[in-house]
């Protein structure tokens, strides 16, 4: 089997997102991280020193000690091998949110797809396809309506979790209030490809945050989308993957059938004021496909951009003016739903 796994690198173009803007004059301080299994960049501006940026540190560090499934003494991790723990007050709001979005999705955001991400490992070095048997045996396990809260008590009644889908957002907005906090305005922090931009940019003007081209072979830029104050979260295919006889498999997975998602879509990404929305919403979303897409991006008051294999990019109504198309290969289309 050849495998083709994409890894998290400093490059954050390559990761679905650039910045274009040109550092102003005023003083900033830029920190990379490597956590949760991907790089992490902050920027703040206007401020006289850098020691905000060891808090953000500290409170990185303390979530991934908290969410992650890869640290064998994280909550999640405990709960996961105990089945039944109290959990932090963190985690409660993640696993509830995690349920709603489940609700919200039809069940196409799914926290308990955990077994099938292990048995699948893509963005490790064991990853494989599995045998449809294999994939029989653990799809019962799948089903977020299983688990159970009362007060931080957690009750999986047999399932597994994975707050991969929502805990970066979760992470960039906290790391948000605590910025905003210290009295700091403006702002850009990466985690892995979730982008929240505080404020405007260093120049006084919009972010110029540029969406990556959701090609497995290249890692042009798509288009420019100009915003502040807001999140920028995209789930492609393109992520991770592996390839097996020609057969390429990424990494969002139909959480009905164990498999990756097989859709039109190559991309979504959220445009919202919280990035534990966008989080949850561009996985939920892609799995759901463009119609039902835009249709709860617009009862949700969020903004999409979603591309589609056939070279088109979809955009909400309210982007137009906010979105320059870079890749002349694909045609930029409008969504009016109002």
């Amino acid at each position: 089997m050849t495998k083709k796994i994409s890894a998290a690198i400093a490059v954050i173009l390559l990761i679905g997102f650039i910045i274009f803007n040109i550092l102003g004059q005023g003083q900033e301080f830029t920190r990379t991280f490597f956590y949760m299994g991907t790089v992490i960049d902050v920027t703040v501006y206007d401020v006289q020193d850098d020691q905000i940026l060891n808090d953000v540190s500290d409170l990185i560090l303390k979530y991934d000690n908290m969410f992650s499934r890869n640290i064998k003494s994280s909550e999640i991790s405990q709960l996961n091998e105990k089945g039944s723990l109290e959990v932090s007050d963190e985690s409660i709001k993640l696993i509830e949110s995690s349920q709603y979005y489940g609700d919200l999705s039809q069940g196409y955001f799914d926290i308990t797809v955990n077994p099938i991400v292990e048995l699948w490992g893509i963005g490790n070095e064991n990853a494989r396809v599995p045998s449809h048997e294999e994939i029989e045996e653990v799809l019962d396990l799948v089903d977020y309506k299983k688990i159970e809260t009362v007060d931080n008590k957690v009750h999986l009644n047999g399932t597994s979790i994975d707050l991969g889908g929502i805990a970066k957002g979760f992470i960039a907005d906290e790391i948000v209030n605590l910025l905003k906090t210290n009295g700091i305005e403006k702002a850009l922090i990466n985690l892995g490809g979730n982008v929240y931009a505080l404020g405007s940019s260093s120049t006084g003007q919009d972010w110029n945050i540029g969406i990556r081209t959701p090609s497995y072979n290249e890692s042009g830029v798509l288009l420019k989308v100009m915003l502040q104050d807001k999140s920028v979260v995209t789930s492609g295919v393109y992520e991770r993957y592996i390839e097996e006889e020609g057969q390429i498999y990424h990494h969002i997975f139909n959480p009905f059938t164990g498999y990756p998602m097989d859709n039109d879509l190559l991309s979504v990404t959220v445009i919202s004021d919280q990035s534990i929305d966008g989080d949850a919403l561009s996985t939920a979303l892609f799995n759901l496909g463009k119609d039902q897409a835009f249709q709860i991006g617009h009862q949700l008051g969020i903004q999409l951009i979603v591309v589609t294999q056939d070279k088109s990019v979809y955009i909400s109504e309210s982007l137009k003016d906010k979105i320059e198309l870079y890749d002349t290969t694909y045609q930029l289309k409008e969504v009016d739903l109002n």
